[in-house]
């Protein structure tokens, strides 16, 4: 493939000289592997995409390349977008390698100032701000950050790709060295190419769907991979950071880094996560986890070779052995034949041992996990803390003879590694609908005949009032025997009974928060303690006490959730069992916001406007109540699911509502984005870091005096009414819409293409309001449309403007300067419009709704939105143009335009023929359809 520079500016140029290089040698695999007669198609196409870009009004052209796409054979259509999709990708690795790159540059420049973000850089500016070392320590205590990775269907490529694009960017970056010989450089470009001939001959998607556990894999590919190396490093510069700016002070700086992971626990519509796949989630972590940590101390064992003949141990140390050889007699025996007066060695040996005694009481299955009973003799390691407790005993003896140096290389990043990950590496979090829990409950109190009367004729006072009454005491409700219960049921009571097995068997550390999907009012979340309750994760003691294991999360998704959340927290907050439950977690309630599904409902504005007010309004109830909140931000990968930056996200959030704590989940194709190479992933957790430092110590930076805010809050309001009004119009009113939604998108077929695990929809209805945000907005990403980013906004901008002409474009002008919420929001819309492109969506509509005059209408009023859209953000935030302000976004997106738009083109046709046959889904067209999904995610670099 012949491709076209990347930018003119000097530090780039390694940029483009990578994707030359990738691109020629993926030219020469295509001739190669796929024969001249498809490389000849895929040229013809790309050429004339290239020309078609610069000619826009060449309708001949056109005409002619869609004749091109329609000659296709269903075969030769799928090895075209396989050369487009593969490009993508290699397109992908260059500017990861050269973000990876770039960062290193920086980091070897002795003068350069520290980067923007970085926490040399926050903490710097904290001491020039006049942070005391108190203020900075009282809000270490405290800092707790969550990323929760999380399974969707966004990141279409299997782990096998994504493992060999790995490989080859570690052979990028070998070929960067500057220091091969001649032989040695053609070895390596020998073997760059071979890596691309295999990706070639590998199934870049699945030929099914993706079972849970297949997502489970992938998520811990990153834990594993990538994370568990690179949380600790930034852990550790953030204790350098703090002892270069404050010298004088000592720091205590916990593991603030703790991750989690809904793959195999959120069954919130997914009826393949089972009691059962979630056992196996847990244990497989586990098993993952446990083999890093054995490496740990093989390689550790292999570095701690002091000989008492040189060097004394601690007397604590030697106390240890004793007891060793008195537990384990064989095994100090052998270390001390093998090792003798290397007593180090001999105490890895029994961590050794004890570490692999540990997998013994992991049973594989959960059925055996709840039968089994381990004596204290047989379980290894209770836990990652009793380990700790051993390698801090090591630690201790090195300095005190020492061996200072020894005991903070390998050791210490070993210690820093088990703080984080334990032995379960991600918290495993729950996800259940309140209705399902409403219907179990029902379906045990009916059936078991508690109440006179059917539980669902109770009003919700009255069923909250007999919920009260039976978590105050102690009588079982359920039986050991299910089956008298309707299927769902027993899976409901199912899932409690496997997070009380896995709790006991892996140990709290690994067992996260239940979240309440489409919480509406206190009683789903009391439900679910109640549940907890017949498991023994809860238990009302005398005197008002009780006995809490599991954290129990409201999630507000709608609009309407997200305006009574206050009032459902308050209400919950005055509940005595509710509020002692919390006592059991210091006092700190872990509050969801979705983003997605408030998007689909309200529109991206109306969206983020309620959520920015929702996070006020539940810290108003908390705080009185003597309660902190952990906000836990159900963010997507694309602006229409609450993604962009999260470094300015955050820093965008209402003053004092961030306090030291974050939980945000990473979803879909940002997961390989953010954590695919290790210096990306200590970029962005840095990143994240350093703004929960900034917004919880200064909140006051950034935001103006607090009646300016006020009325820029009121101007939100205003515009939020209008962007609901003008979003609620289209998508729910008009009687076109839906219609509209399935002819156009490839919507109707996602579900075919067995991208995820999880159905489209909750339910088998054809209504907006079942469909998940997920597809919802993954339609829209594939069509180039991406409304969910934009709808709405052009509308509300210009109604605002138009009220005062004379005041109110400066109102909106200065906000865009001064208020960060305001110009987060912007700049996001600005970059989903700047991917956006109305004339490759004209395609799928004159190509797949035909001549309808309804739905013309409609996508003549959408494009007319867009229009208005581009022109009132751009005049609001003082641009020219799109991204004025971000150049390289703005080429990048410019240069990949026309290797995206044949794949749009191939993609309307393959949905063309798939209508026209009348059938069902063919095999074969299924599999180039989603080559097209997989090949536009990577050219957009976002899906959904």
């Amino acid at each position: 493939m012949q491709l076209t520079p990347w930018e003119n500016e000097r530090k780039h140029q390694p940029l483009r000289e990578d994707i030359r290089y990738l691109g020629n040698l993926l030219g020469q695999v295509l001739r190669e592997q796929a024969g001249p007669e498809v490389y000849a198609r895929e040229e013809e196409l790309r050429l004339g995409f290239k020309q078609l870009r610069a000619t826009p009004d060449d309708q001949a052209l056109r005409a002619r390349l869609e004749a091109a796409i329609a000659e296709l054979d269903t075969a030769t259509a799928a090895q075209v977008l396989r050369a487009f999709t593969l490009y993508f990708q290699l397109v992908n690795l260059a500017e990861q390698h050269h973000r990876v790159r770039r960062i290193r540059q920086r980091g070897q420049e002795a003068e350069a100032p520290a980067p923007a973000g970085s926490l040399d850089a926050v903490i710097g500016g904290l001491v020039g701000q006049g942070v005391s070392p108190a203020a900075l320590q009282a809000l270490l205590n405290q800092l707790s950050i969550a990323p929760v990775l999380t399974a969707h269907p966004t990141e279409a490529l299997r782990r096998t790709v994504l493992e060999k694009l790995h490989g080859l960017s570690h052979a990028l970056t070998a070929r960067d060295s500057g220091v091969l010989e001649p032989a040695e450089r053609r070895r390596l470009d020998a073997r760059i190419a071979a890596e691309i001939e295999c990706l070639w001959q590998t199934d870049e998607v699945h030929h099914r769907a993706p079972s849970v556990l297949d997502e489970v894999r992938h998520g811990l590919y990153y834990l594993d991979e990538v994370l568990f190396d690179a949380a600790p490093r930034v852990w550790q510069s953030l204790e350098e950071a703090l002892a270069h700016h404050y010298p004088q002070a000592s720091w205590t700086v916990p593991p603030f880094l703790r991750f989690g992971s809904w793959m195999g626990g959120d069954r919130d519509g997914n009826p393949y996560v089972t009691a059962e796949t979630t056992y196996e989630a847990l244990l497989m972590a586990h098993k993952r986890l446990l083999r890093r940590h054995l490496a740990q101390a093989e390689r550790l064992s292999a570095d701690l070779s002091q000989s008492t003949h040189w060097v004394g141990v601690s007397d604590t140390l030697t106390e240890s052995l004793r007891a060793d050889a008195q537990r384990f007699p064989e095994v100090v025996r052998e270390a001390q034949e093998r090792n003798p007066a290397e007593p180090y060695r001999q105490k890895l040996a029994v961590i050794q041992h004890r570490l692999q005694r540990t997998r013994a009481c992991w049973p594989d299955t959960l059925a055996a996990a709840q039968a089994f009973k381990a004596s204290p003799d047989e379980a290894g390691y209770p836990d990652a803390q009793s380990l700790l407790q051993e390698l801090a005993l090591l630690q201790a003896s090195l300095v005190e003879q020492r061996g200072a140096r020894i005991a903070h290389d390998r050791l210490d990043t070993w210690r820093r590694q088990l703080a984080m990950f334990g032995f379960h590496g991600a918290r495993l979090d729950f996800r259940q609908h309140s209705e399902v829990h409403r219907a179990a409950l029902a379906d045990v109190v009916d059936t078991l005949r508690l109440l006179e009367r059917p539980f669902a004729t109770l009003s919700e006072a009255e069923a909250t009032a007999w919920v009260l009454g039976e978590l105050a005491g102690h009588r079982p409700l359920v039986p050991e025997d299910l089956t008298d219960f309707a299927p769902a049921t027993q899976e409901v009571l199912r899932t409690f009974r496997a997070i009380a097995t896995a709790r006991r068997t892996f140990g709290p550390a690994a067992i996260g928060s239940f979240i309440v999907s489409m919480t509406t009012c206190p009683l789903d979340v009391l439900l679910v303690l109640l549940f907890a309750r017949e498991v023994g994760l809860f238990r009302a003691e005398a005197g008002g006490r009780v006995r809490s294991g599991l954290q129990v999360v409201p999630l507000f998704e709608t609009v309407a959730d997200l305006r009574a959340a206050p009032r459902i927290l308050a209400a919950l907050l005055e509940v005595p069992v509710f509020r002692a439950h919390l006592r059991a977690f210091d006092d700190v309630q872990e509050v969801m916001l979705g983003y997605s599904d408030s998007n689909k409902d309200g529109g991206i504005l109306t969206s983020a406007w309620e959520l920015y007010q929702a996070q006020q309004a539940i810290w108003a109830v908390a705080r009185p109540a003597g309660v902190s909140l952990r906000l836990f931000h159900g963010r997507g990968g694309s602006v229409g699911r609450g993604g962009g930056p999260s470094h300015l996200a955050i820093l965008a959030q209402p003053p004092g509502t961030v306090a030291g704590r974050l939980k945000l989940t990473e979803q879909g194709e940002v997961i390989s984005q953010k954590y695919g190479l290790d210096s990306l992933a200590r970029r962005n957790l840095e990143l994240v870091t350093s703004a929960v430092i900034e917004a919880s110590l200064r909140p006051e930076l950034h935001a103006a005096a607090p009646q300016e805010v006020a009325r820029w809050e009121a101007v939100l309001a205003d515009l939020s009414r209008r962007a609901l009004v003008a979003y609620r119009g289209w998508v729910y009113d008009d009687p076109d819409f839906l219609d509209f939604l399935q002819q156009v998108t490839p919507l109707s077929v996602l579900a075919g293409l067995q991208l995820g695990s999880r159905p489209a929809k909750r339910r088998a209805s054809l209504r907006i309001e079942d469909l998940r945000a997920i597809p919802w907005v993954f339609a829209w990403t594939q069509t180039r449309m991406i409304l969910p980013g934009w709808l709405g906004v052009g509308t509300a901008l210009e109604g605002f403007c138009l009220a005062d002409p004379q005041r109110n474009p400066e109102v909106l002008a200065t906000m865009a300067r001064q208020f960060p919420f305001f110009r987060v929001l912007l700049s996001n819309v600005a970059m989903t419009l700047a991917k956006a492109d109305p004339a490759i969506a004209s395609r799928y509509v004159s190509g797949l709704a035909g001549d309808e005059a309804r739905l013309q209408r409609l996508w003549d009023a959408l494009q007319a939105e867009y229009h208005r859209s581009v022109r009132l953000v751009t005049q609001v935030l003082g641009h020219e143009a799109l991204l004025a302000d971000d150049p390289t976004l703005r080429r990048s997106i410019a240069v990949r335009n026309p290797y995206v738009d044949p794949i749009n083109y191939l993609q309307v046709d393959l949905l063309r023929r798939h209508r026209a046959s009348g059938e069902a889904l063919d095999p074969a067209l299924r599999d180039a359809l989603k080559l097209s999904v997989s090949g536009i995610a990577a050219g957009l670099k976002n899906t959904g």
